[in-house]
């Protein structure tokens, strides 16, 4: 099968990784106010003592109930909703990537669907951890409270602790700290699984080249412009070429090697993917670096 075949198919997963991604990232800017105004709503009813100050003994019996009014609010503003559907694209990943593989190295989708399913649960485990669950509290909502503890401790005045709320909720950044966050937390989540499914295709078949495919725009990167010109990169040359990148282009992962190359791609937020295949042992001899 040719390059060209080859990027026909990937034309519609590398669509749905972007597509998914971007629309998650957007959602998240656009309802950027609607989350802080919630959470400093939610937080901004501290209990005070007749002074006025932050009543330190009933704080934490307080932030003790914040967490099932974070995740009503969650529900109703739309935001478990949105990292569900995040989530969602790990299943049409996998069945692309099996329709995908079916054609181009004839491997079962039966099989490609066992085999990824394992991939599949963790890491779909840990986006939903790091965005919803143990990783959003420990990330952000603990260092937030123990902010609100230690002032109450120290004793501080409502207003005082709402603008200490507000520094660590909202911040002073172009997107509240929470937006900045998920964003952080949700990125290249989807290209990510697709370079682990592959990466473990070609591990489990033996395949022995990969071809890189996708668009040049006009940030680009160097490694990426190189790599799309090849009609495919034999996967002993993967770790000349990650060395190549690290000295002439930009962006690399540091973990990024030959064994690695295909999960980490061309770097951070790469909107490439590498596609392992089975190529001939003419078609290795006759193969040249750019």
């Amino acid at each position: 099968m040719t390059k060209t075949e080859i990027e026909e198919l990937s034309r519609g997963l590398i669509r749905l990784i972007d597509g998914g991604e971007r629309k998650f990232a957007d959602w998240l800017k656009a309802n950027d106010k609607k989350l802080t105004k919630g959470l400093m709503k939610i937080y901004g009813a501290m209990p005070v003592n007749q002074n006025g100050m932050v009543n330190k003994v009933e704080l934490r019996k307080f932030l003790a109930t914040r967490r099932g009014q974070i995740t009503k609010f969650f529900n109703q503003v739309g935001y478990t909703a949105m990292v569900d559907q995040y989530i969602a694209n790990f299943d049409r990943i996998t069945a692309l990537n099996a329709e995908l593989q079916n054609k181009v190295s004839k491997i079962s989708t039966e099989d490609l669907r066992k085999l990824a399913s394992p991939v599949q649960r963790v890491l779909a485990n840990t986006v939903y951890n790091s965005l919803l669950s143990s990783g959003l509290d420990n990330a952000f909502f603990a260092p937030l409270e123990k902010i609100l503890i230690e002032n109450a401790t120290i004793g501080v005045s409502l207003q005082e602790a709402v603008v200490t709320l507000n520094d660590a909720i909202v911040g002073l950044g172009e997107y509240s700290k929470l937006t900045n966050y998920s964003l952080q937390a949700g990125r290249d989540a989807l290209g990510q699984y697709d370079g682990a499914i592959n990466q473990k295709i070609a591990s489990e078949f033996e395949l022995n080249a990969v071809v890189y495919v996708g668009t040049i725009v006009e940030n680009t990167r160097a490694q990426c412009e190189r790599w799309l010109e090849y009609e495919f990169i034999p996967m002993t040359e993967l770790e000349d070429e990650v060395e190549w990148a690290f000295s002439n282009g930009t962006g690399m992962i540091p973990q990024t090697t030959g064994a690695t190359f295909v999960f980490y791609r061309g770097g951070y937020s790469c909107r490439h993917k590498a596609v392992p295949i089975r190529v001939t042992d003419e078609q290795l001899e006759n193969w040249k670096p750019l």
